[in-house]
């Protein structure tokens, strides 16, 4: 074979199935065209059937609206629990509670759609009305869903959707079902905050009468031990140290007090052992008597260290404290005044002794100065005495201070328990004072229409074309419908030609169909006859299948896209027939006796 012929077989192998699939649709195409009457009228019967068919399925028609639910700074506040804080309880119950009876009951009530049923005096439903209610809401509930989408821990975004049968109220609904919503949910955060309220008060009685016991049993143990302090582990040893600090300051003072005192003693010995011997003295050498103001200044002298060593000794005060060291300056004034009055004495006693003394006189010189050491001595052993007792003070409160000590640590479980009671309960009601301190800023925000702020982000909106089902898709439902039947009836008249034929189809198959151009064999009734098919019957069955299918497919576009005017078309022939017919039907009748 030549490599050309090879190449032109190898072509038409590859082109064969192309063909075929050409041969085939031409041969379809041709017995379509052949009967075409056959796919043409159940074409427009079929997808008129479906157009009709669809008037009947429900329709769906949608409606929605959308809010944000935003919470206020003080509502944020409130401690984070399911009761309280960002009221997750709320969210979570969000699309039962709308679709509650209770809730849609009231919806449909507001709405105006149970108006003719039966109601009190003051307007609420009977029961018999209240439970009509709320099986009309229940049959609304069904075509409501809730999307509750949480943007954030205190901000939900929530869509309200309708999907039902009736047009006209899905935006009248949702938006009643919004209006209801947040009123109800302003009621109920009241009344769930003045529940809470109610229970935290409770509490607090509770937690404040706890905290009260536990400070008078605490209180009695301290009784027993009163250096009990476990939140100062170290008071009893600082109690040991002031102690032994006193203890320390009273024993330097009594020595002190020793010393002088012996000092006072011997000079007291020497002046009576001068005025024995006698000597010879001036009037220089011999003490002056005390005027009365010198010995007032010295009392009160006396006085004022008196008080300085009873302030040592009952409040362990020191030289560096205030007080001390305003009687210290004080004293020191009184001194200054004390010597100057002296000066006034000695020069009143030089202007009335005169020059020379006598030894009877000396011994009455000498007599003021014993006077004066034997007050000294007196004073000093009165302040040694009352060391002597700030000693045995000392030591007393040292015993009682051992024996608190062995007690503290024989008792230290059961203080330490009673303080962590105390604790305890005044941190409760510290916690349920703070709830409370919150709780009543969130109700008085309700209050004012601030606890929980509801922005709308669009009104409500709704289609009335219906988006179940949709145009499209019955439409494309109708194409198909008609094509399958035409393409069915076409095959099957192709078929029922081939099996059962007449006279004309096989003069046709035996090729003398020349013979019909022939006017001996084509008569006139022939050609009348295929007149009137062609310029009535054709016509008149094309107009009949169009029109069908145009009214059909009209009354379902409508029924889809405009519904109300669907069905004041719809009921159009109807009141035509109302207005026309029925008068001339009632003329025409007999009139009654």
């Amino acid at each position: 074979m030549a490599p050309a012929a090879m190449v032109h077989s190898e072509l038409q192998g590859e082109e064969r199935p192309f063909h075929e699939l050409r041969v085939t649709l031409h041969a379809a195409l041709g017995i379509l065209s052949v009967r075409r009457w056959f796919f043409f009228v159940p074409f427009c019967i079929a997808a008129s059937a479906v157009f009709v068919g669809s008037l009947r399925l429900p329709r769906t028609y949608t409606a929605s609206t959308r809010f944000e639910r935003r919470d206020d700074p003080v509502f944020m506040e409130l401690p984070k629990s399911p009761g309280t804080g960002d009221f997750s309880l709320f969210r979570q119950t969000l699309e039962r509670d709308i679709t509650s009876p209770d809730y849609m009951a009231e919806v449909v009530d507001h709405l105006g759609l149970v108006a003719e049923l039966p109601r009190h005096e003051d307007g609420t439903l009977t029961p018999a009305g209240q439970q009509r209610a709320t099986a009309v809401g229940q049959g609304l509930a069904g075509c409501v869903s809730v999307i509750s989408r949480e943007r954030m821990p205190h901000l939900d975004l929530i869509e309200v959707i309708y999907s039902g049968p009736d047009p006209t109220i899905g935006p009248r609904l949702v938006d009643e079902i919004k209006t209801t919503y947040i009123r109800r949910t302003k009621g109920r955060i009241r009344e769930f905050l003045e529940q809470q309220q109610s229970w935290y008060t409770e509490r607090l009685d509770e937690a404040t009468r706890r905290v009260a016991e536990a400070q008078e049993a605490l209180n009695a143990i301290k009784l027993e031990h009163p250096y009990a302090d476990n939140g100062n582990a170290q008071a009893l040893a600082q109690r040991y140290e002031e102690l032994a600090r006193e203890k320390r300051e009273l024993q330097m003072r009594r020595n002190s007090l020793i010393a002088e005192i012996a000092a006072e003693e011997q000079f007291l010995a020497v002046s009576v052992a001068g005025a024995a011997v006698g000597p010879a003295a001036t009037l220089d050498d011999v003490d002056v008597p005390y005027s009365e103001a010198s010995r007032r200044l010295a009392t009160r002298i006396e006085r004022i260290e008196t008080q300085i060593e009873d302030l040592r000794i009952t409040r362990g005060m020191t030289d560096l404290h205030p007080m001390i060291q305003s009687l210290r300056a004080e004293s020191a004034a009184t001194r200054d005044l004390f010597h100057a009055q002296r000066e006034q004495d000695h020069k009143a006693f030089v202007a009335s002794a005169g020059r020379g003394v006598t030894p009877d006189g000396v011994q009455d010189a000498w007599s003021p100065q014993r006077a004066k050491s034997q007050i000294s001595i007196d004073a000093l052993k009165r302040q040694l005495q009352y060391v002597d007792e700030g000693l045995t003070s000392n030591a007393d409160r040292t015993a009682r201070l051992d024996e608190a000590r062995t007690g503290l640590l024989n008792d230290h479980d059961t203080i330490a328990m009673a303080e962590h009671v105390l604790t305890t309960a005044r941190a409760e009601a510290q916690h349920y004072q703070s709830v409370l301190n919150k709780i009543v800023p969130v109700l008085r925000a309700n209050d004012l229409g601030h606890a929980v702020n509801f922005d709308e982000e669009r009104s409500a909106s709704g289609s009335r074309v219906a988006v179940n089902p949709r145009t499209k898709t019955i439409v494309l439902a109708a194409i198909f419908a008609g094509i399958c039947a035409g393409v069915v009836f076409a095959i099957l008249a192709e078929l029922v030609d081939h099996v059962y034929r007449s006279s004309t189809q096989v003069a046709k198959s035996l090729g003398l169909s020349v013979l019909e151009t022939i006017d001996v064999i084509v008569t006139g009734a022939d050609r009348r006859r295929r007149l009137v098919r062609r310029l009535v019957v054709a016509p008149i069955v094309v107009t009949l299948g169009l029109g069908a299918l145009s009214i059909s497919g009209l009354a379902a576009y409508l029924s889809l896209q405009d519904p109300i005017r669907y069905e004041r078309l719809r009921h159009w022939p109807t009141t035509l027939l109302g207005q026309y017919v029925a008068p001339i039907a009632g003329a025409g009748a007999p009139a009654a006796p």
